[in-house]
């Protein structure tokens, strides 16, 4: 456990980048929702997703819940998410990390995270920051 002061966790890191401080964030915000869900079936899928690296498929994460893929979905579909969601934003969050942390190719890491051609992961990847791997490299380095 982590425990900062309010004035603390205001300051400003120097030289920090804004693009890791803001993925560094959002990293703490979904893992609080997931602490604070941990019951619900969409925080399990979600641990079940980090813990696989996302490459785990949807009847293989209903199995290991005890459940059929179609009462995962329904499930899920209750908690107003859905399995190819919490799929995205897993690996949205592993490129992000792996993109700033990393020197790793984009063809790598789309690799990495389960796409068997990187025109996939480039396109998924454009969908979901309004930017190409590449740019987001870029965008932070500077």
């Amino acid at each position: 456990m982590l425990c900062l002061s309010a004035e603390d966790s205001a300051r400003v890191i120097p030289f920090a980048h804004p693009e890791y401080s803001q993925y560094m964030n959002e990293l703490c915000e979904n893992r609080i929702k997931a602490l604070q869900n941990e019951s619900g079936v969409a925080a399990r899928v979600e641990s079940l997703l980090r813990r696989h690296e996302g490459k785990i498929t949807l009847p293989e994460t209903a199995a290991r819940l005890s459940l059929s893929p179609r009462t995962l979905r329904r499930r899920l579909a209750q908690q107003g998410s859905s399995f190819q969601e919490l799929l995205d934003q897993v690996r949205f969050e592993r490129a992000r990390h792996l993109l700033l942390t990393t020197q790793l190719t984009v063809a790598t890491i789309g690799l990495q995270l389960g796409y068997r051609d990187v025109a996939n992961f480039r396109a998924a990847f454009r969908r979901w920051a309004g930017v190409t791997p590449k740019a987001y490299r870029q965008q932070s380095s500077e």
